[in-house]
């Protein structure tokens, strides 16, 4: 769907906020699910920090924001908000770490405020994982930058997602030769930062299915038999997503690939043995550490980063991934040791152009709406999307843009003004002359 082409609005009302949590809640057995507003630009949502506070309300822990970042650049203030509503952590959109590679994006002063948003974020107390659109051409060669920075900024941010560019929306009608020239397939995505990088990636050692994940999963489930709720569990088609594990010593601002002192592959054939065997916790456990040793290897491994700091490193990744609880997400931060795991996802979405049904029917990550929840891939993809917000039409574009103005747009080069206040907040105004004192009569407005 072109969203600037439409001709209606769909806005989500807390009923309907509360009409998907219920139905998300509906589906048996329950598992720990990731659940991420998005949009449009959802912090422009007037009932975002209620709708977060919902949904803590209802037992769900891991909340995230899919944002580009301007209201938490323009104010620390909503940053806190967020955080006390229950918001987790961020996904927050950059496509570089310059202006060039984000000029198509059209902000004036794209990198100081996305800057600006990870220090309000970050002194919020959440972490931020980049997002970055990878399109062949325009910024593919920027991406060892990209991971550099996250490096750099590891107290602020958790991880990278790159998603290859989906062909759906405005972008259904370019030409087949434009296409193929901007398609940006995972594979390339491996042996780019391979090259791009100095960390000793090795793209057929390094890189795993997205879908390798659920072995942990498994293996928690299997660990913790009287849990009321399933792990956290990935079940992404082998062709769509990608990761790489990364060791980040936090001291040094450096990385090395997990898999370089520590044998990842066989460490999960050794998981999915050991769960099969269907032994009981305290047997497994056992096993599990000696797969540990086994697969360990102390002389590879970066200085000081020994035994004991593996097993911290491990049991941080485990309570990530089986955790629960009302205080899941503080616990979540809790690991402030000199080593942390930094996960780089490839993750490609279908479009029209190579849409593949067996991706559908293993897609882990639906768009829940008002009329239940289906594939993101369907929904954006497939057209579904056009269908839904139609169905849910809210107001013609007219009306609403009557009734309730227009957001400010950035998107024609236009700079973020950063030092303003929070729109709507209480001034106190003190009188200091008796001639009347000039007043704006502009409103200030939010980003798109």
């Amino acid at each position: 769907m072109d969203a600037n082409a439409a001709s209606y609005v769909n806005e989500v009302g807390i009923e309907d906020i509360k009409v998907i949590f219920n139905n998300a809640l509906s589906f048996k057995p329950q598992r720990e699910i990731n659940v991420v507003f998005s949009g449009g630009e959802p912090t422009l949502s007037p009932i975002f920090l209620e709708a977060v506070r919902h949904a803590k309300s209802m037992g769900f822990h891991r909340l995230h924001v899919a944002t580009n970042g301007v209201r938490f650049a323009e104010s620390r203030d909503f940053a806190f908000q967020a955080k006390e509503a229950g918001l987790h952590a961020v996904y927050l959109q950059c496509d570089g770490v310059s202006e060039e590679k984000n000029k198509h994006r059209g902000l004036g002063n794209y990198m100081e405020v996305k800057r600006k948003a990870l220090d309000n974020i970050a002194a919020a107390g959440m972490r931020t994982t980049l997002q970055a659109t990878v399109v062949n051409g325009l910024n593919n060669d920027g991406l060892g930058d990209l991971v550099h920075f996250a490096i750099q900024n590891i107290d602020k941010i958790h991880g990278v997602v790159l998603q290859p560019v989906m062909f759906s929306g405005r972008d259904e009608r370019i030409s087949a030769e434009e296409r193929y020239a901007r398609r940006y397939p995972l594979t390339q995505l491996a042996f780019d930062l391979h090259e791009q990088t100095s960390i000793g990636w090795q793209p057929m050692r390094d890189w795993f299915p997205l879908s390798a994940l659920g072995i942990f999963a498994h293996l928690s489930d299997v660990l913790n038999p009287e849990a009321e709720l399933g792990s956290l569990f990935q079940e992404t088609h082998p062709n769509r997503g990608i990761f790489s594990p990364l060791l980040v010593d936090t001291h040094e601002k450096e990385a090395v690939p997990i898999p370089v002192f520590f044998n990842l592959e066989q460490f999960m054939r050794d998981i999915v043995e050991i769960t099969d065997s269907a032994r009981g916790p305290a047997v497994t456990k056992v096993l599990v550490s000696l797969s540990i040793l086994r697969n360990f290897d102390q002389q590879k491994a970066p200085s000081g980063f020994g035994l004991g700091e593996l097993r911290r490193v491990l049991e941080d990744c485990f309570y990530r991934i089986a955790g629960r609880g009302d205080d899941w997400s503080e616990k979540a931060y809790s690991h402030q040791g000199r080593w942390r795991v930094m996960i780089l996802n490839g993750v490609w979405f279908q479009d029209a152009f190579n849409y593949d049904f067996s991706g559908i029917c293993n897609s882990t990550t639906p768009v829940a709406t008002q009329q239940g929840e289906i594939s993101f891939c369907a929904y954006y993809g497939g057209g579904w999307r056009k269908v839904i917000e139609y169905l849910n039409r809210t107001a013609t574009l007219a009306e609403w843009h009557r009734s309730h103005g227009r957001h400010e747009i950035y998107a024609k080069g236009k700079k973020v003004e950063l030092s303003r206040p929070i729109p709507g907040a209480k001034t106190q105004l003190v009188r200091i002359e008796v001639d009347p004192v000039p007043v704006p009569t502009g409103a200030s407005g939010r980003s798109d």
